[in-house]
C-alpha cells in the first residue's frame, strides 16, 4: 500500500470516531442521558421489590439506534442495575456500546 494510500485509510478511520462524527457524539449523549434516567428508575424498583425489573416494570425507550436498552441485574461494580445500549452496530460486547459502568 502506497504511502497516501494509507493516508487516506487513516483519515477515513479516524473521521469515524464519535469526537469527529457529530451524529455518532449526539447518538452517544442521548444513550447516556436515558441510561442515567433507566439505571435510577430500575435502582429504585429493585430497593422497593429486591428483585430486577422485568421489561414491562421500566419504562420502554430505544436507544438512538432504534434497539432496546438492556437492564442488568446485579450491575458491575457493586451496582444493583446497570444499564446498556449496544450502540450503532447493535452488537453487545463491542466498542460502540454504550453503559452505565463506564
Amino acid at each position: 500500500m502506497s504511502r497516501a494510500a494509507f493516508a487516506v485509510l487513516l483519515l477515513a478511520l479516524v473521521g469515524c470516531t464519535p469526537a469527529r462524527n457529530p451524529k455518532m457524539a449526539e447518538n452517544v449523549a442521548t444513550a447516556r442521558a436515558d441510561i442515567a434516567t433507566l439505571r435510577a428508575a430500575a435502582e429504585a424498583f429493585v430497593k422497593a421489590n429486591t428483585r430486577c425489573p422485568t421489561g414491562k416494570e421500566l419504562e420502554r425507550r430505544a436507544d438512538p439506534w432504534g434497539r432496546a436498552y438492556i437492564v442488568l441485574c446485579p450491575g458491575q461494580n457493586g451496582h444493583a442495575v446497570d444499564v446498556v445500549s449496544k450502540g450503532k452496530d447493535g452488537d453487545l460486547g463491542t466498542t460502540d456500546d454504550v453503559r452505565s459502568w463506564d
